[in-house]
């Protein structure tokens, strides 16, 4: 769905939990109180936000998917690998239930052999705006 600008909204039917923050930091440091934040966190939710945890490349990362989506239609569409779950895919492209509800998401899934191999090509070629960060990403 090309120039879709808009989504829908969350459904209010489905419950949501909201996320422990930890302090990496902190728990290194031995802060009592952060370290028993992530073991609640690791125990009773299985899932947790983790700052100051000194992983900075994820900047790279979303640097890389910007400049990715922000390419032009027709020259994302050039990575498109129909019948594949890699490469570029448009909004609407997977069905989601039973009712044929299709996505809103686009998105580019890059192959982990790639990405390990990088920068030899081993299943399909990516974008440039891929292909200057992958040594980073």
């Amino acid at each position: 769905m090309p120039g879709l600008t808009t989504y829908p909204p969350f459904p209010e039917d489905i419950p949501t939990c909201p996320l422990i923050v930890v302090d990496y930091q902190l728990v290194r440091a031995g802060n009592e109180e952060e370290i028993n934040k992530l073991w609640k966190a690791a125990t009773e939710l299985g899932f947790w936000y983790l700052r100051n945890h000194g992983v900075e490349e994820i900047d790279d990362m979303f640097e890389m998917g910007h400049e990715t989506m922000a390419l032009p239609l027709d020259e994302k569409l050039k990575f498109d690998e129909k019948g594949a779950s890699f490469g570029y895919k448009v909004p609407g492209v997977m069905i989601l239930d039973d009712n044929g509800t299709r996505d809103v998401t686009e998105y580019i899934n890059v192959s982990k052999d790639d990405a390990l191999a990088w920068p030899a090509v081993v299943h399909r070629t990516y974008p440039s705006t891929v292909n200057e960060h992958q040594e980073n990403v």
